[in-house]
């Protein structure tokens, strides 16, 4: 079975989780408090927190705190899911070989998502898929830098409605090939400018 970390709900504490081996934190469950209580979690090993399942509050589901998650080895994050706050910030680090291949990243409604890719296959797809959601409706910026070979190669990347923007930062051989950005998938019609920067 898996291992869990819960919150007492609702939870307004500070939860800070540090994964700092081989498979460390492999397949854990873990919920993430209220606001303004935040989410800190480290994967500094192979594999540490492979197909780990970060979710939002049980209880206050609108009010979950900031989460900065920073996978820092080989595969680190790899095929994992990762649910940032409704209405907080989301800094997501994937500074690795495959770091977060074959990952879903849900970013917030209404404040900043900021996703760095930047290493081999980082953010990549391998066999599965990775996909970057946003809320529906959402109104918040998303920012993806995908700056190492193949970084970010074929994952499905939904954009934020207006005034909410999608940048995107492709540097390197391969970064952004058959990518797949889409429109938000509510509000269609109000869809957030789009600034793509493929330089390698």
């Amino acid at each position: 079975a898996n291992s869990v970390i819960h919150q007492l709900a609702p939870s307004t504490a500070t939860l800070t989780l540090s994964c700092n081996s081989q498979a460390s934190c492999q397949s854990i469950d873990v919920t993430c408090p209220n606001k303004p209580g935040v989410c800190n979690i480290d994967c500094d090993g192979h594999t540490a927190c492979q197909s780990i399942n970060l979710k939002r509050p049980t209880v206050g589901i609108q009010d979950g705190g900031a989460l900065t998650l920073n996978c820092n080895g080989y595969a680190s994050c790899l095929s994992a899911s990762m649910q940032c706050p409704t209405d907080d910030p989301c800094d997501i680090d994937c500074i690795g070989e495959r770091a977060c291949e074959n990952t879903d990243m849900y970013c917030p409604a209404t404040q900043p998502c900021d996703i760095a890719c930047h290493g081999v296959s980082a953010c990549g797809v391998s066999g599965a898929n990775s996909a970057i959601y946003q809320l529906a409706p959402s109104t918040a910026t998303l920012t993806l830098s995908c700056n190492s070979q193949a970084s970010c190669q074929s994952i499905d990347v939904t954009c934020p409605n207006k005034p909410g923007v999608c940048n995107i930062d492709c540097v390197g051989h391969t970064a952004c090939q058959s990518i797949n950005l889409k429109r938000p998938t509510v509000g269609i019609q109000d869809g957030g400018a789009l600034t793509l920067n493929c330089n390698g």
